[in-house]
C-alpha cells in the first residue's frame, strides 16, 4: 500500500507538463486528485489521462475530477478547495505545477487558510 493511497491532492497547472505529470504520478499511488486549469479540454485529457494511469497501476476506487479556472483568481482558489472537499471530504496536498503567466501569480494564503480549517474539522493534517 503506497503512502499516497486515500490521500485527497489539488494539483495546479494541471492540463499539461510538469503540472499533468504529477497529478498522473498520484493518481497512479491510488489519490484522489483534483487537476486544475484555464482550458477546460486539456482538463478533461488530463482528466483521462490520470484516470489511465491509476487504472494501469490497479488503484481503479481513486477519484479524479477536474476545476477549470485561473488559479491567480481567489473565487476559483476557494471553488478549487470547495469541488475537492465535496468529493473526497477532506483535502491533504497541494502540489503546485502553475507556471507565472504575466505579473499573475495565485495567491496560496486561501488554499492554506482552507486547508488548515478542514484540518480542524477533520483531524486530519496540517502541513502545507
Amino acid at each position: 500500500m503506497s503512502s499516497l493511497e486515500g490521500k485527497s491532492v489539488i494539483v495546479t497547472g494541471s492540463s499539461s507538463g510538469i503540472g499533468l505529470a504529477t497529478a498522473c504520478m498520484f493518481a497512479s499511488k491510488g489519490s484522489n486528485v483534483t487537476v486544475c486549469g484555464r482550458d477546460a479540454q486539456r482538463l478533461q485529457d488530463a482528466v483521462k489521462a490520470c484516470e489511465d494511469a491509476r487504472n494501469k497501476a490497479g488503484h481503479d476506487n481513486a477519484k479524479v475530477i477536474s476545476v477549470a479556472g485561473d488559479i491567480t483568481d481567489q473565487a476559483v482558489i476557494k471553488d478549487t478547495v470547495e469541488k475537492t472537499l465535496d468529493a473526497f471530504g477532506r483535502l491533504d496536498i497541494l502540489g503546485g505545477g502553475v507556471g507565472k503567466s504575466g505579473d499573475r501569480t495565485p495567491d496560496l494564503r486561501t488554499f492554506r487558510f482552507t486547508h488548515y480549517q478542514n484540518a480542524a474539522l477533520t483531524g486530519g493534517p496540517t502541513a502545507l
